[in-house]
């Protein structure tokens, strides 16, 4: 079964840090995390949410999730 997300970035902080909102699409749950607290999660905590943000960690750097109206 593939899963579902959408993702969108909630705001940056003065340190430039991101808040990363993920909504699965599967269960509707959403969880909310600082850039780097995504790299440093568990893989015990939600993998798959976790896997999906890392994957595109590259495209939230350059600035691809940034203010582009898409996401929750």
């Amino acid at each position: 079964m593939k899963y579902k997300y959408r993702m969108k970035i909630i705001f940056v902080d003065e340190e430039g840090e991101r808040f990363i909102e993920v909504l699965d699409k599967m269960s509707w749950n959403i969880y909310g995390f600082y850039e780097r607290e995504f790299e440093g999660l568990d893989v015990r905590d939600n993998s798959q949410g976790r896997k999906y943000v890392l994957k595109r960690m590259h495209l939230i750097r350059s600035g691809a999730y940034d203010g582009c109206g898409e996401g929750i």
